[in-house]
């Protein structure tokens, strides 16, 4: 993809679908150009684009490639230049409300969480039901059961039955889920057995 040498920026939308926005702008040519990040809330979005991912003139880009990269550096360093109504209740000067958006845009994508989101964004489209288990050893039995029952919302003696029995914590559930309940886990200092094995990154 060919890009502008310079982009000036003077107009914005911002979609009520989980924050799609959409940074509006003219190159050293007067062409116009659309720099889109598509809504990260809702990984299961019912969006024609990818959620979470960025466009360019409604181009999927490739994470984390020279292309984007080089979007990245344009839009370091546009110019914002307003040209055109904003809703009437964005606060401050039309200038400082795209800059905002175009620092939000700018800020997500290099983050480590446009990563993660993407794989969440995967992970709802996976059809496969999961199983889960608590992994424990017997030195930390006390501990793990104490934080099951929290995690779980269950009492201790629930907890017990659960590991004395190897009994699943959680049947049937979507990948989405599993990767839910693993953070959980992981944050109480547990491991969870997952089946079929799960292909997606532990959260810890």
């Amino acid at each position: 993809m060919e890009l502008p040498a310079h982009l000036t920026l003077n107009y914005f939308t911002y979609a009520l679908d989980g924050g799609t926005t959409v940074l509006q702008g003219i190159d050293e040519s007067g062409l116009l150009h659309e720099v889109t990040l598509v809504q990260h809330i809702f990984p299961n979005g019912n969006t024609e684009e990818i959620p979470g991912r960025l466009y360019f003139d409604n181009v999927l880009i490739s994470m984390r490639s020279e292309l984007e990269a080089r979007i990245l550096s344009l839009l370091h360093n546009a110019e914002v230049r307003y040209d055109g109504p904003l809703p009437e209740d964005f606060e401050g000067s039309p200038e400082e409300n795209i800059r905002e958006m175009l620092n939000e845009v700018v800020s997500f994508v290099e983050s480590g969480t446009y990563l993660r989101f993407a794989e969440l964004v995967e992970q709802a489209q996976d059809p496969t039901r999961y199983t889960a288990r608590i992994l424990w050893e017997p030195s930390h039995r006390k501990q793990t059961i104490i934080s099951l029952g929290q995690i779980l919302g269950v009492g201790v003696r629930a907890a017990r039955d659960l590991i004395d029995h190897d009994t699943p914590i959680a049947e049937n559930i979507s990948a989405l889920e599993v990767s839910e309940l693993m953070y959980r886990v992981a944050a109480a200092g547990m491991t969870l057995r997952v089946d079929p094995p799960f292909r997606f990154t532990d959260p810890k």
